[in-house]
């Protein structure tokens, strides 16, 4: 008997990674204008750049956690519902787990 490897894909999986996504373009947008300025970019506002960069990728980190917690929560339930085998008397027994 072949186990389901893949987790059945949910639309709160796909509504927590395309949150996740659209914070890590707003990252990836930051860190681009920090690392190529424009020389006309004052200070204040590079430094401001800064600021606004490590307030993005802590949201996106937390966000990416949020992603990985609901994973993890959805492994846990499939892993709960497959069936369990249990050797007994030298014979493999499947039977199906209670979620």
């Amino acid at each position: 008997m072949i186990l389901e490897t893949r987790l059945p894909k949910d639309d709160e999986r796909t509504r927590l990674f395309a949150v996740y996504e659209a914070s890590r373009v707003k990252e990836h947008a930051t860190a681009s204008q920090l690392l190529y300025p424009s020389r006309r970019l004052p200070h204040e506002t590079y430094m401001k750049l800064i600021d606004d960069l490590r307030a993005i990728r802590t949201d996106c980190n937390d966000k990416m956690l949020a992603v990985r917690a609901h994973h993890d929560q959805m492994e846990e339930k499939q892993r709960l519902g497959h069936q369990s085998i249990q050797i007994q008397d030298r014979k493999v027994v499947f039977r199906k787990c209670a979620i």
